[in-house]
C-alpha cells in the first residue's frame, strides 16, 4: 500500500513547475516575471493535489493535463492567444523530457490523471532535475525555440519626452537588467539623451563577442509601446556604439515579442 502525503505532493508539483517554467522561459525567450513565476508554481501545486485525487480515467487525465498546462502557462507568461499554443507546446515537451529523466532515477511512481508522485528521496528528485537542467542548457541553449528576428516600432515615453524608433528583434540579444530581470532594448547613442530622461538609471553589465565586459545604463519608461501595443517588461539602454540595422533600425530588442 502506497501512502500519499498531500504536503509532499504539493511541494513536489510546485517546485517541479517552477523549474519547468524557468527552462521554458529560456528556451522560448518569453519574459517571465518573478512574481508570476512563483504564483504559477504555487497554483500548479494546488491544482496538482486536486487533480491527483479526482476521479481517474483516460479522457479525464488528458483533459486535466491540457487544462493545467494552459492555466500554468497563462498565469506565468500572460501570453496572447497567438503565443499561448507555442508556449504550451514548449512547456509540455519540457515536462515530458524532465519527467523521463527523473523517472530513470526513481524506484517506482504512482500516477493519477497524468500526475506523478515519485517514491524517491528528495536528493534523487533534485538530482534528476539538475541533470535535466544541464542537459537542456547544453544541448538546446538559450532561446533555442524563440521566434525569428523581425522589425518592430518602439515608442518609449519618459514624462513628456517620447523616443520613437524602429528596432530589430534579435534572439541574440540576451541582455537583462540584473535587479528586475527585465529585458533591455539597446538603442543607438543619438536616440537616447540622458539629460532629457527623468527616470531612475539602472547600471547593466554587458558582454559581447569582442568585449568580455562593459557597463551601460538602462532606463524604465513610464509607458512603452511596441507596434502600438503597451508592453511593461522592457527597459531602454544606450548602446556604446551606433546601431545601423536593416530597414533603418536604430535599436535591437531581444526576447519574445508577441503580436508582431
Amino acid at each position: 500500500m502506497t501512502i500519499i502525503y498531500i504536503d509532499i505532493l504539493y511541494i513536489i508539483n510546485s517546485i517541479t513547475t517552477y523549474i519547468l517554467l524557468d527552462i521554458s522561459s529560456k528556451l522560448s525567450g518569453a519574459f517571465l516575471r518573478r512574481k508570476c513565476h512563483i504564483v504559477a508554481s504555487l497554483l500548479s501545486g494546488l491544482m496538482g493535489v486536486i487533480a491527483f485525487f479526482a476521479p481517474s480515467g483516460v479522457f479525464i487525465g488528458i483533459f486535466t493535463r491540457i487544462f493545467i498546462c494552459i492555466t500554468i502557462v497563462s498565469a506565468a507568461f500572460k501570453p496572447d492567444i497567438h503565443d499561448l499554443l507555442r508556449l504550451c507546446g514548449i512547456f509540455f515537451i519540457t515536462s515530458l523530457c524532465m519527467g523521463g529523466i527523473v523517472m530513470l532515477l526513481s524506484m517506482g511512481s504512482v500516477s493519477a490523471n497524468g500526475l506523478i508522485y515519485f517514491n524517491m528521496t528528495g536528493a534523487k528528485l533534485f538530482t534528476g532535475f539538475f541533470i535535466g537542467y544541464i542537459v537542456f542548457n547544453t544541448i538546446m541553449g538559450r532561446r533555442a525555440m524563440a521566434k525569428e528576428s523581425k522589425i518592430v516600432t518602439v515608442e518609449a515615453f519618459f514624462g513628456e519626452k517620447c523616443l520613437k524608433f524602429s528596432a530589430m528583434a534579435d534572439t541574440g540579444n540576451l541582455l537583462r537588467e540584473p535587479v528586475t530581470g527585465m529585458s533591455v532594448i539597446l538603442v543607438s547613442p543619438e536616440i537616447l539623451d540622458e539629460n532629457e530622461i527623468k527616470s531612475r538609471c539602472y547600471p547593466v553589465p554587458m558582454g559581447t563577442a569582442s568585449d568580455n565586459f562593459s557597463l551601460i545604463y538602462a532606463y524604465k519608461p513610464d509607458i512603452l509601446m511596441i507596434n502600438g501595443k503597451r508592453r511593461d517588461e522592457y527597459m531602454v539602454g544606450k548602446s556604446a556604439c551606433a546601431i545601423r540595422g536593416v530597414g533603418q533600425t536604430r535599436g535591437i530588442i531581444g526576447g519574445n515579442v508577441w503580436d508582431l
